[in-house]
C-alpha cells in the first residue's frame, strides 16, 4: 500500500480557515489543535484541546458556527452548535503560611497556620522545613473537614536569640483533588526569637571606700530592658545606701547609681586591757611580798588557847567571827527561824567551838570573859 500523500497547501489553508471561523471557544483558557478527518467520508473530524497552565475555570464550551460549513450539494449551514460544559483546573496546590506571633520570647509559643487554595492530600510535617535547632513544630491539626486549613504549634528553644526565622512548605509532595502536584516551596513571613533571659554586669568605680567617699555603681545589661528599679537591687542597707538609678543613653541597657557607705561601720579589733604593772623591780618585789603575806594569813590556822591565841592579829579574829555569823544567818533564814534570836547565841551555841569556813577546819576559840556589871543594892522589901 502506497503512503497517503500530504494535504495540499490549499487544503491546509482551508482547514485553518474553518477552525478559526467555525469553532468558537475561549482561547485564553486553552488551544485547539488541527482538525483530523476520521475516515474518508468527510463526516467525522477530531482536534486536540490543550488547556493553558495555571488555569482554573468551571464553565467552558466549544461551539461550531455552521454558516461556513457546506455539504456535498453546496448547502451552507445556519446557526451554531455548542459542546457540553467542561471544567479546567491546571492550577497547582498553593499555600499561605502565617504565624500568630512574630516576636517570640521565653515561655511563649506561636500557632502556625497553613491555608491551601483548595483541598489537598498528602500534606504532613515532612513537607515543612525550618531550623530545628531554634524551635520545634508540633503535630498538624486539620481545621474543618475540607482539607484546606491546617495548624501546628511552634515552640522556640530556650536560651536562643535569632532575628531571621521562617517556616517553609515543600509543595512537591502535596496533591489537589484533580491530582495536580505542587511545585516549589512557599515560606512564611520572618519572625524573631529571643528566649535568652536578661543578663547584667555590675561594676563599682571604687573597691576601697573610706569616710566621706562615694562610688558609682554601673549596671550593664546585654540588651534593652524594662521594669528595672532600685527594688530589684539587693545589698546590706546597714552598711550603705544606693541612690536613684539614672539611665545612660536611650537604649535602656546601661544604668548607674551612687553608693554612699554608712559612717562608723569599721569595727576595731578588741584587745583585752592588760593589768597595770608597777615600773621597776622594787615595785614588783613589794607586790610579791604583799601577796605572800596575804596567803600566809589566809591559810594559817590558829595556834591554840590563851596567850598564843590572844597574840593573833585582831583583824584575823574579827574576820572569822564575821564569816561565821554570816553563814549562820543564811542557814537559819532558810529554816524559817528568826535571825535576831539566833544571833545572840551564835557565838556560844557550840560550846565555844567555831568553824573556819574559809579552809574547812575546826578550831577552838578562847572563852569570852564575862563583863563585870555594877548592880544597885537591892533593898529588902518591907
Amino acid at each position: 500500500m502506497s503512503a497517503k500523500p500530504p494535504p495540499s497547501p490549499h487544503l491546509q489553508r482551508e482547514r485553518h480557515r474553518l477552525i478559526s471561523t467555525t469553532f468558537q471557544y475561549d482561547t485564553s483558557k486553552g488551544t485547539l489543535g488541527a482538525l483530523t478527518a476520521v475516515g474518508t467520508d468527510g463526516k467525522v473530524w477530531t482536534a486536540t484541546y490543550t488547556p493553558r497552565p495555571d488555569t482554573e475555570s468551571a464553565d467552558n464550551t466549544i461551539r461550531v458556527n455552521l454558516s461556513g460549513v457546506l455539504d456535498a450539494q453546496g448547502n451552507a449551514g445556519t446557526g451554531s452548535v455548542s459542546s457540553g460544559n467542561f471544567s479546567i483546573d491546571t492550577k497547582r496546590p498553593e499555600v499561605t503560611v502565617t504565624i500568630s506571633d512574630e516576636r517570640l520570647s521565653a515561655g511563649e509559643t506561636a500557632t502556625v497556620t497553613f491555608t491551601f487554595r483548595e483541598s489537598v492530600t498528602g500534606f504532613d510535617t515532612e513537607d515543612i522545613q525550618y531550623d530545628t535547632s531554634k524551635g520545634t513544630l508540633g503535630a498538624l491539626t486539620a481545621v474543618g473537614t475540607d482539607g484546606k486549613v491546617w495548624t501546628a504549634s511552634y515552640t522556640p528553644r530556650p536560651d536562643t536569640e535569632s532575628a531571621d526565622n521562617t517556616i517553609r512548605v515543600n509543595l512537591a509532595g502535596v496533591l489537589d483533588a484533580q491530582g495536580n502536584a505542587g511545585t516549589g516551596s512557599v515560606s512564611s513571613g520572618n519572625f524573631s526569637i529571643d528566649t535568652k533571659r536578661p543578663e547584667v554586669t555590675v561594676t563599682i568605680s571604687d573597691e576601697r571606700l573610706s569616710a566621706g567617699e562615694t562610688a558609682t555603681v554601673t549596671f550593664t545589661f546585654r540588651e534593652s530592658v524594662t521594669g528595672f528599679g532600685t527594688e530589684d537591687i539587693q545589698y546590706d542597707t546597714s552598711k550603705g545606701t544606693l541612690g536613684a538609678l539614672t539611665a545612660v543613653g536611650t537604649d535602656g541597657k546601661v544604668w548607674t547609681a551612687t553608693y554612699t557607705p554608712a559612717r562608723h561601720r569599721e569595727r576595731r579589733q578588741h584587745h583585752p586591757r592588760e593589768p597595770r604593772r608597777r615600773a621597776g623591780r622594787a615595785g614588783q618585789r613589794r607586790n610579791g611580798q604583799r601577796q605572800q603575806r596575804q596567803l600566809q594569813h589566809r591559810h594559817q590556822a590558829p595556834r591554840g588557847h590563851g596567850d598564843d591565841q590572844r597574840r593573833a592579829p585582831e583583824r584575823w579574829r574579827n574576820r572569822h567571827r564575821h564569816l561565821h555569823l554570816q553563814r549562820e544567818r543564811h542557814r537559819l533564814w532558810h529554816r524559817g527561824h528568826p535571825v535576831r534570836h539566833q544571833q545572840r547565841h551564835a557565838g556560844r551555841s557550840d560550846g565555844g567551838r567555831h568553824r573556819n569556813f574559809s579552809i574547812g577546819k575546826v578550831w577552838t576559840a578562847p572563852p569570852t570573859r564575862p563583863v563585870a556589871t555594877s548592880r544597885a543594892p537591892t533593898t529588902p522589901s518591907a
